[in-house]
This record gives structure tokens, sequence and C-alpha cells, in this order.
């Protein structure tokens, strides 16, 4: 049963992530935006009004535009529906991705979207601490674990992941993510976001910690940066994270509104 009607879909975007392989490219379905907001988009709550959007691709031969990061990397061209994943569980649009440039995406994940463009106000990229924001980093996490972790060997194996920064019109902010880790397995993780002024850690507006189970540390833990995205063009950044675990790179979508990080939506997922 469909949760939105024909009108409302009349006009509405469909966000995804790019997949390339030898025998074409692939094009999942992730979010649906409609004049009500941003909802997801694959089999679930949402899985008539995703069809519905795909096949009306399908039949108008619209092009998605692709983006590496903020910058237009290419179009897709999507020819017909297909099966994907491990055990072909969910629906993907199959086509040729008709690139720019050459896309490293072994670097960035590859996104793409039918009916709008994306806004260029908000982007990420790699962030470079100054040795001021290390030292202040390195104690706070230090402690930090300390206070988690009474098997003080364990912290030995503490590391420190990628930084990101997220520009966007009002504010700038820095994704710090640590964990530790022994051997292939993530015991537990750290993820937090500061807000970034004059190259000095502002308030900290986002914070997620977990410890991991026997089974869940071998696939490791969540909160694994990926993008932020104008995505509603109102200079608020959108952030698309990685979830691993047993349903494998599940992505959660949240918002940064009014100086927190307000979750919207799960998505992805492939279940084996």
């Amino acid at each position: 049963m469909s949760k939105k009607s024909p009108e409302e879909l009349e006009n509405a975007k469909l966000f995804g992530s790019i997949h390339t392989e030898t025998q074409g490219s692939k094009f999942r379905s992730l979010a649906i935006r409609t004049n009500d907001g941003w909802v997801p988009a694959g089999s679930g709550e949402y899985g008539v009004e995703t069809l519905f959007l795909e096949k009306k691709i399908l039949k108008t031969k619209e092009k998605g535009i692709v983006y590496e990061q903020i910058n237009v990397a290419g179009e897709f061209i999507p020819e017909k529906n297909d099966k994907a994943g491990c055990a072909e569980g969910y629906d993907v649009l199959k086509g040729n991705l008709n690139s720019y440039k050459k896309i490293n995406t072994l670097k960035y994940s590859i996104f793409g979207i039918f009916g709008s463009k994306i806004s260029d106000q908000v982007r990420s990229e790699k962030f470079i601490p100054s040795e001021k924001i290390s030292k202040v980093l390195e104690s706070t996490e230090n402690s930090f674990f300390k206070k988690q972790h009474p098997k003080s060997e364990e912290l030995k194996f503490l590391k420190q992941g990628n930084l990101y920064r997220i520009v966007s019109p009002k504010k700038e902010y820095v994704v710090v993510r640590y964990s530790i880790q022994i051997k292939a397995e993530e015991k537990s993780y750290h993820t937090s976001i500061y807000e970034l002024e004059n190259e000095s850690l502002g308030k900290k507006i986002f914070e997620k910690f977990e410890v991991l189970h026997n089974e869940q540390a071998f696939y490791g833990g969540k909160y694994h940066f990926i993008d932020a995205f104008d995505l509603d063009e109102d200079g608020a950044p959108i952030l698309i994270w990685h979830h691993n675990g047993y349903d494998g790179f599940v992505n959660e979508f949240s918002k940064v509104k009014n100086d927190k990080v307000e979750p919207m939506f799960l998505t992805g997922g492939d279940a084996c």
C-alpha cells in the first residue's frame, strides 16, 4: 500500500548510491524527497514509492546526475530493473555510467540523484588537524576510553580513524572517530562531531559510543562517516553514515539542525 499519492511523487527526487563493475553500473535507491521531506527508499516502508519512481525513470528515460563528493562526475543512464546483493536481496537500476572524468571509487563513495541537482553549499573533506587539535583529541579520547575499558592493556590498541571537516554556509564541523581494534576485531568505537571555530575545537554536538560484543566485533562498529550534502538546499548538512554489521553497509541519514545532529532514518543494508 502506497503512503504517497502519484501526485506527491510527480516531482519527487530519488537519491542513491552508484556502484560500477565490469558488467555495467548499478544505482541503488536510498532516499526519496517529496514536499514533506526525505524518507528511506528501498524495499521497506516506502517500497511501493521506490518501485513507482524507478519505473517512471525507466519509462521517461531520465538520466541521473552522478556526484563524486559535490563534484558532478557524470551521468547515469538506467536501462532496466535488476537485483543485487549477497542473496540478490535488493533492487537496483542497472545501466551505464557516462563519466566526465576519472572517478576514484576506492577513495570516494559515488552518489546519484534523479529529479534534481545537489547544491554545493555543503561539502566534506579529509581534515588534517593542527598540533594543538591533535593534542586535545589525544588527551580527550585517551581519558574517555580509560573510563570505558577497565583492561588497560586494551588501550594500546586505540586508533584514530580519518578525520573529516564539514563545511556549510553557517558553520564548520569536524567528525572524529576513535576505536580499539585488536587484529581484525573492533572492540569499541567513539564517534563525535565538534564545531570548528578558528581552527580550534568548539562545542561537541554529537557523540556515539558502543562496546561491541564478540560476534559483532568481527564486523566492526557503526558511525563511519561517508559524506555530507546540502540535500534540502537550505545550507544545513545532511550526513550519510555507514554502519557495519550482520546486514552489511546499512546507511543512516542525519541532519545538523539547531546545533544538534538529528537522526532521520536508516536505509540500505544487505542481509544474508
